[in-house]
Parts: C-alpha cells; sequence; structure tokens
C-alpha cells in the first residue's frame, strides 16, 4: 500500500466497572444477604481482564472470585486484592496442594489430590469439592459423591469449605434436565448435613438458573454470564433475562489506523481489492489479537468516527479497511471494531452475527489479545 504511515496503535477494549457493581447489585438484591455469590472470573474475566473485574467485584462484595487458573489466583493476590479465591479447575494432586498452601481454595474430586492437600503441611486448609450430576465435565460421580466427602471431612488437617455442582443450560431441554438433577444434588447434600453438620457453602445455581426462577435450598450461587451483562439462555428464554436490566460491561473496542493511502492501480490490485475499491487503511488488530474475518455472505464494518467502513481482509496481526468514501482519513484516527453506546454502534452481537460465532468465543479471544481500559 502507498501512503503514510506511522508508529503501532494497539487495540483496546474498554470496560465499565461502574456497570459490573450494578450488575451485581442486581444479583445480591434478588437473593438477599444470607446467600454467598460465588463471582466468576475464569477466562480472563470471560475476556474482560481479569484484575479489573477482581478489583471491582471485591469492592462491590462478592464473597468469593472463582478463575481456572492458579496464575490468575496469584496475579489477584499480588495485585493486594484480597477476597477467598476459588480454583474451579481440578488440578494435579501435587498443584492442589500447592495452591492450598498458598492461600486459595483448589476443587479436589479425587482420592488422589484429597490425600496430597492433607499431606501438605499440618495447618487445616479449605478445600471445595466439586460433584458431577451428569454434565460430564469433571468431579467426582454423584453416585459417589456422599462416600468421597464424608472421607474428605475425616481428614483432620481439611476443611471441606464447600460442595458444589455445575448445572449449565440455554434451553427447555437443558432447563428439564438441570432441575431433575439439581434435586438429587440437593438430597446428596440433606444426607451429607444430616449425618456430618453443615457445610459452609453449597452450590448448585449459576446464570441461566438464576434468570429463569430456580429455586434450591442451597447457600450459595455462581453468576458468571451475568455480572458481564451477558445473556445466558438462548432468544425463546432470554424475555426472562431482559427483565433484570442487566447491561453489557464491554462499551467499547478502540483501534486507531496505523496508515492509509490509494488502493494499488488496477492491474496490480489483488482481487479483493478491484470490486471499486480506491482507498485503504490498516488497523493493528487481526487474528492474533482475536478478531476473525466475517462469514462468507457477510459483511463487516469498523467505526470511523460515526461512518461504517468495510472490513475488506483481516489478516494475522491487522485488517485492511476500504476507506473509498473517505479520503481524509489519515493515520492516527481512532477507529471502533465495537462501540455500544453513540449515535452509531457496533454492537457484540453484531460482530458475533458477522463470524456466525458466540458472545464468549468473540470475548475471550479479543480479551486475550487486547490491552484493557477501566472506566
Amino acid at each position: 500500500m502507498n501512503g503514510h504511515t506511522t508508529g503501532y496503535y494497539s487495540a483496546a477494549l474498554e470496560v465499565s466497572l461502574g456497570t459490573i457493581a450494578d450488575n451485581f447489585a442486581i444479583v445480591r438484591k434478588t437473593l438477599g444477604p444470607r446467600r454467598a455469590i460465588i463471582a466468576t472470573i475464569k477466562a480472563n474475566a470471560y475476556g474482560h481482564g481479569v484484575l479489573g473485574i477482581a478489583r471491582a467485584l471485591r469492592e462491590a462484595g462478592a464473597d468469593y472470585l472463582a478463575v481456572d487458573a492458579p496464575s490468575d489466583a496469584r496475579a489477584i493476590r499480588a495485585a493486594d486484592i484480597h477476597v477467598p479465591i476459588l480454583i474451579l479447575r481440578e488440578l494435579p494432586p501435587a498443584l492442589a496442594a500447592e495452591v492450598a498452601r498458598e492461600g486459595f481454595i483448589p476443587t479436589v474430586a479425587s482420592r488422589e489430590a484429597v490425600e496430597a492437600v492433607a499431606s501438605s503441611e499440618p495447618q487445616v486448609k479449605p478445600v471445595f469439592i466439586k460433584v458431577d450430576c451428569g454434565f460430564g465435565r469433571f468431579g467426582i460421580p454423584l453416585a459417589e459423591a456422599r462416600e468421597f466427602v464424608t472421607c474428605a471431612r475425616s481428614q483432620t488437617s481439611i476443611e471441606v469449605r464447600g460442595v458444589y455442582t455445575h448445572l449449565p443450560f440455554s434451553d427447555a431441554e437443558g432447563q428439564k434436565w438441570a432441575e431433575s438433577q439439581k434435586y438429587h444434588f440437593e438430597t446428596l447434600i440433606a444426607e451429607l448435613e444430616a449425618h456430618g453438620g453443615k457445610i459452609p457453602v453449597t452450590q448448585s445455581m449459576s446464570s441461566p438458573g438464576f434468570v429463569t426462577g430456580s429455586r434450591d435450598g442451597l447457600n450459595a450461587v455462581a453468576v458468571g454470564h451475568l455480572l458481564y451483562g451477558l445473556c445466558p439462555v438462548k432468544p425463546d428464554m432470554a424475555k426472562q433475562y431482559e427483565s433484570f436490566g442487566f447491561r453489557r460491561a464491554l462499551v467499547a473496542i478502540r483501534t486507531s489506523l496505523v496508515c492509509s493511502g490509494p488502493a494499488a492501480p488496477i492491474g496490480e490490485a489483488a482481487p479483493y481489492l478491484r470490486n471499486g475499491v480506491t482507498r485503504t487503511g490498516v488497523v493493528p488488530i487481526g487474528l492474533a489479537q482475536g478478531y476473525h474475518p466475517p462469514v462468507s455472505g457477510r459483511n463487516a464494518t469498523m467505526l470511523l468516527g460515526n461512518t461504517h467502513v468495510r472490513v475488506l481482509r483481516v489478516c494475522l496481526s491487522s485488517t485492511i479497511l476500504d476507506l473509498s468514501a473517505m479520503p481524509e482519513a489519515e493515520a492516527g484516527m481512532v477507529v471502533h471494531v465495537l462501540r455500544e453506546l453513540g449515535s452509531s454502534k457496533i454492537s457484540l452481537d453484531d460482530i458475533v452475527a458477522w463470524q456466525h460465532s458466540s458472545a464468549l468465543s468473540v470475548l475471550t479471544g479479543l480479551g486475550l489479545g487486547c490491552h484493557h481500559q477501566f472506566v
């Protein structure tokens, strides 16, 4: 491309911490003060930036933060954010013992992990036990759970702080399964408490159950989607979600033109530039930053000011834009990949539709490849 070139401009996700706090407040008001809220911030807080979100949720009053990687737990603690941190992922026994020694709460679902944590140091260390009620990801199978939990509770150097399961769903068929398995899990908890005393944290409900009005006799709820303003259920169930007033925490994805100029002459231009393209520009966001091209038959755009400019080609670390209608565009000008507010918008839903993807795929991809700015 001919034309002026300037320095590199990174892409940034602008995330509203006030919206995170407001969404958390909706959950707290609905549940009341007696239910513990486990705030799920795995996968870099669903792409929103784990440290900023962790700090906002601590200030909002989250009882637990739940991550899937010990490195996230360590980073949160190093940032002087002090909230009990649960590791959701089932870890190898030696690593489970290590994170327990560091003051985090590992999830254990094997006898080897229980033994490793129990023998690591003399002081009592809290653990959560994950029960698999049929979702099939990980956890001690429901049929084995009573014996397993009873055995873990007999270890004098372990405190079984919590027993939980995961019953996600997005449609009516999944909801029916979740309600059935929730009954079996609650029966398990009742039997454990009848023979071994109160378990401090018991949880099966997550975001889908919350918005669809599910009820249980447990004392904690784990929420992820709702904190970020993401609907956890399919459109035919979404009215229940919309009634709560959750808002999207991601307000913009912003980058800048790094160069612009006239397109190559027709005889030299690549095929994708031959359909009336007279001027192009480049922004430094592409596959490596989690931005993907639209599927065949769909056209994606970005915003230059209030003007939608067409995405011509998504490359490994950059994207080429059609600036034919904007001859005044020059390097350094702000380009919005996403903008939820203002007279001209590109929403997360637009990007999801263009890429024929999902909100979580788009967010987690961009969240790993871009910087975060908290507003």
